[in-house]
């Protein structure tokens, strides 16, 4: 899924389309944000490939990653309590 896949959803008038629709968003992101943070890893560690430009320090791109991760934990839980289907 990519993230123009969830614009209908996000357009929906029905929350829980929306609410499934926030929740890939989220998805999307971490996963893309995580791979850039891996290639940024490979690069600097290990001399694999060209380092990605970034304009902060790992660290904080770490930071983002923990707690955009810690959303998606507390939003799948709220669709487990909600019975948000997928």
């Amino acid at each position: 899924m990519e993230l123009e896949d969830t614009v209908e959803y996000m357009l929906s008038g029905d929350y829980k389309e929306r609410f499934i629709a926030e929740y890939w968003q989220l998805k999307i992101r971490c996963d893309k944000l995580k791979s850039y943070i891996q290639r940024i890893e490979l690069a600097h560690d290990y001399d694999c490939g060209d380092e990605p430009i970034h304009g902060c320090s790992l660290k904080l791109l770490k930071d983002q990653l923990y707690y955009m991760n810690a959303l998606l934990d507390i939003m799948d839980k709220r669709r487990i309590a909600e019975e948000i289907k997928f």
